[in-house]
């Protein structure tokens, strides 16, 4: 919707009306009393007729409300899928669950989750792909973030989902986890402990992983 707003234009005519002063003699105060009030009368009246042909206008200008709508994200459903052919290498956003095969179907990579998004590194020496549900390429959804969605886990860019810094991961109750991954989705730092886990994410990072709510410390 875009807003719109009210302008008001008012015009205002003026008009002063002025006459020449002149000294008078005593005795002829009462000869000249008579003109002045005459172009007092006249001076009043041609006010008089200017206010009467000055008017004040308003103009309302009012914006028609637009509905803007966005065109649909292209979403790829849940199914098994040829990579290169059917969907291209590159990076994905996942629900719940994802996996790429070679070409005997046995699983290079895999990730399940079940409050957030999974991310998906599908490259060329995949044969298959198998999303349980929809998916998004990154270009298409290129930010997320986890802690003002409340995702408690999943896979996240760091950079553009997450900024670089020092992070807890809290489970109470529970076991909470935090991995530090590469561009291969390897892991280069992780833990796992009750409760909760701190970690630091470098900017070299590619990609944080959680199990349990992500809070930023530092």
């Amino acid at each position: 919707m875009i807003p719109g707003g009210l302008l008001a234009g008012v015009v205002v005519a003026a008009a002063i009306v002025s006459g020449p002063t002149e000294d008078v003699e005593p005795d002829e105060i009462a000869a000249v009393e008579p003109e002045a009030e005459s172009a007092e009368t006249e001076g009043e009246e041609e006010a008089a007729a200017v206010e009467s042909t000055t008017t004040t206008e308003a103009t309302t200008t009012t914006a028609e409300e637009t509905t803007t709508t966005l065109p649909p994200l292209p979403t790829i459903d849940a199914g098994t899928y040829i990579v290169g052919t059917e969907i291209p290498p590159g990076v994905y956003r996942v629900e719940r669950y994802w996996a790429t095969l070679d070409a005997n179907q046995e699983i290079l990579e895999n990730e399940l989750v079940s409050d957030g998004l999974a991310l998906a590194v599908i490259t060329e020496d995949a044969t298959f792909v198998e999303f349980s549900g929809q998916a998004i390429a990154v270009e298409d959804m290129p930010v997320v973030d986890p802690m003002l969605q409340g995702f408690t886990d999943g896979t996240y860019l760091v950079g553009a989902d997450i900024e670089p810094g020092q992070y807890r991961v809290s489970n109470p109750g529970g076991s909470a986890y935090g991995a530090r991954l590469d561009s291969t989705l390897d892991i280069l730092d992780n833990d796992l402990n009750d409760n909760s886990v701190i970690l630091t994410i470098r900017e070299t990072d590619f990609a944080f992983s959680i199990s349990g709510t992500l809070e930023r410390i530092g």
